[in-house]
């Protein structure tokens, strides 16, 4: 995790575990990265951040956002971001990285809703404190799809897809 592959553009080559199937689950720490920090980087993928232990620093766009232990964030496709600690403190966290293509194949669904994210005008993220109720609910998902990849059961992507929609 500590080295992600970011083009000269900034624009990060997210490796799937299946090229088939847009969806990366990574865990990691902020003291993998030299000096406790990630590259900025951006994607044409949704990004779901959570601070499993610790606390970490998160800018997107210049707005920094601090991501404390079982808070996260979710960042919309296009947003330069990046974690990174402030004080020396180390973090441990979970990333989700998927491609809105497995969230809908609903014209009407694509374009009402996924659209919008992807275009990145409404918003570049959103911060999911752990004491919020949508936040607590996002930890939950961010929870099972943790279990379901580190199982590694046949099939499991078709699980992680479901639980993402």
């Amino acid at each position: 995790m500590g080295n992600l592959l970011v083009m000269k553009d900034g624009s990060e080559i997210i490796r799937y575990a299946d090229p088939q199937i847009p969806l990366y689950i990574t865990d990691g720490r902020l003291s993998d990265f030299s000096d406790m920090r990630a590259f900025c980087h951006w994607h044409d993928d949704i990004e779901l951040t959570f601070a499993l232990g610790g606390h970490m620093m998160y800018e997107v766009d210049g707005e920094r956002i601090r991501l404390d232990k079982g808070g996260g964030i979710f960042i919309a496709p296009h947003q330069m971001h990046y974690g990174y600690s402030a004080d020396g403190t180390d973090c441990s966290f979970l990333c989700i990285v998927f491609n809105t293509d497995i969230l809908s194949q609903n014209k009407a669904l694509r374009e009402n809703y996924i659209a919008p994210l992807e275009q990145g005008g409404q918003f570049p993220f959103i911060a999911l404190p752990s004491s919020d109720k949508t936040g607590k609910t996002v930890f939950s998902l961010r929870s099972e799809l943790y279990r379901m990849r580190k199982r590694g059961d046949p099939g499991c992507e078709i699980d992680e897809i479901d639980v993402l929609n």
